[in-house]
C-alpha cells in the first residue's frame, strides 16, 4: 500500500520530534514539553529546538556540549530535508515555517504551518527566537 502525502508529511515530523527524544536520553533533566522549529524557506533551511521542564526552558547548550548540540542541529536539517522533500514528491506547497510541539507525558502532537514568506525583517532565527522567548515569557508570567 502507498503511502498518502498525509502520513509522509506526518512521518517526516515525526521524525523531527523523535530525534529531539533521542537527544533528550541523555540527560537527567525531566522534560515537559518539546519544542521544535523547522524553517524551509527557499534560500535556507533551519532547524531548531527548545525544552520545557516545569517552569523552564532549557535551550540545547542548557543540555549538552556544544560538538553534541552540533550533532544534534545537523541531523535535524536532515529532517527539514525530508519535509520540504515530502512536500516536493507530492507536488504539496511546503510551510516556510514549522512549529511543532509535542508533550513527553501524553504523547500529544500539535503544530503550527507558516506558508507565507517571512518579513522583509524577519529571519529564520529571528522568527525561532521570538518562539522561544514568548514560550519563556508564558511561563514565568504562569509562575507569578
Amino acid at each position: 500500500m502507498s503511502m498518502c502525502f498525509e502520513d509522509a508529511f506526518m512521518e517526516a515530523q515525526t521524525s523531527a520530534i523523535a530525534l529531539c527524544m533521542e537527544f533528550l536520553e541523555d540527560t537527567d533533566i525531566p522534560i515537559d514539553m518539546v519544542y521544535v522549529y523547522v524553517c524551509t524557506n527557499e534560500d535556507s533551511l533551519l532547524f531548531n529546538a527548545f525544552f520545557q521542564g516545569g517552569d523552564r526552558v532549557y535551550r540545547n547548550n542548557d543540555l549538552f556540549d556544544r560538538e553534541y548540540v552540533r550533532e544534534f542541529l545537523n541531523i535535524g536539517l536532515e529532517d527539514a530535508a525530508n519535509i520540504r522533500r515530502v512536500c516536493a514528491d507530492y507536488q504539496r506547497d511546503c510551510p516556510f515555517e514549522l512549529k511543532m510541539r509535542f508533550d513527553t507525558h501524553t504523547h500529544s502532537f500539535d503544530a503550527d504551518y507558516r506558508y507565507e514568506p517571512f518579513g522583509q525583517d524577519e529571519t529564520p532565527t529571528s522568527r525561532f527566537t521570538q518562539w522561544r522567548e514568548a514560550i519563556e515569557a508564558r511561563l514565568q508570567n504562569e509562575t507569578h
